[in-house]
């Protein structure tokens, strides 16, 4: 024991030194990044806000909750950008930094694709199907109003699907356009129905509306060849078989009932 003493306490007491050195070199580290951090050098001078449409900048920055001249390198991005999404608007939003004093929140909105009405009012719905919002006085709502489905289990998915095809109406070139359509209506046993700003009242049914919408395009020639573009009618596509097109004519007010004229193409 004796003669194992005297090294064991010489190896102890470098261990002892060794971290003692550590913690000092450690210390020294963190005093001198909390020192860069905190410096005027990097305190927040501007902030600047980009994205914003239907909210404003100064919604932004109340969210954002940002103190005057804080460092910005002392700043939690992930929960600003937290509180700025906490605004239904916003579908994303990124921080960034331009050193040595400013601030950029690039905001993201939500792109509204229809109106949903509810049993409690009307929603909007983005391209992504969310509801994120009630209507509201001071919103746009020149958009296609979705209706139908009284089932709570069916309603998530007929939303799907109708934003699904007013996507896909916005990215084709064909008729009618997203812009075109006034109204989406859900049925579980019919399927989709649309009701176009000139009129047309289409009969879509569940699936295949790619081929459904290049067969309206040929029917609609064909009318327009044959006797016009009728401004009133009602198209049922659902069957792949045929195309039923029912003429309306609308008189004035002291006609009667509607005249109706019916072929299949």
């Amino acid at each position: 024991m004796q003669r194992t003493r005297g090294p064991f306490l010489r190896e102890a007491l470098s261990v002892l030194l060794l971290l003692s050195v550590v913690a000092v070199m450690s210390a020294t580290a963190i005093g001198i990044f909390y020192g860069i951090v905190q410096a005027p050098y990097f305190g927040l001078r501007e902030t600047v806000i980009r994205g914003c449409k239907e909210i404003t900048e100064q919604e932004v920055l109340a969210l954002a909750a940002l103190r005057p001249s804080v460092s910005i390198l002392a700043v939690n991005r992930e929960k600003l950008a937290r509180r700025v999404k906490q605004n239904p608007w916003v579908r994303e939003v990124s921080v960034g930094l331009e050193l040595p004093d400013r601030m950029v929140i690039q905001v993201h909105e939500r792109l509204v694709r229809a109106i949903v009405k509810g049993k409690d009012g009307l929603y909007l719905m983005d391209t992504a199907g969310n509801l994120f919002k009630r209507v509201e006085r001071q919103d746009d709502v020149d958009f296609p109003v979705v209706t139908g489905y009284e089932n709570q289990a069916a309603v998530e998915a007929g939303f799907r699907k109708a934003v699904a095809f007013l996507n896909k109406l916005a990215e084709a070139k064909t008729h009618p356009n997203v812009h075109d359509i006034a109204g989406v209506h859900l049925d579980p046993v019919s399927g989709l129905s649309v009701v176009t700003t000139s009129g047309l009242c289409l009969k879509l049914g569940f699936d295949q509306y790619d081929e459904k919408l290049a067969r309206l395009a040929t029917v609609m020639a064909d009318l327009e060849r044959r006797t016009g573009r009728p401004r009133y009618a009602g198209v049922d596509l659902d069957d792949p078989s045929k195309v039923t097109v029912q003429k309306k004519e609308i008189l004035g007010p002291a006609g009667n009932a509607d005249s109706r004229k019916e072929y299949r193409m």
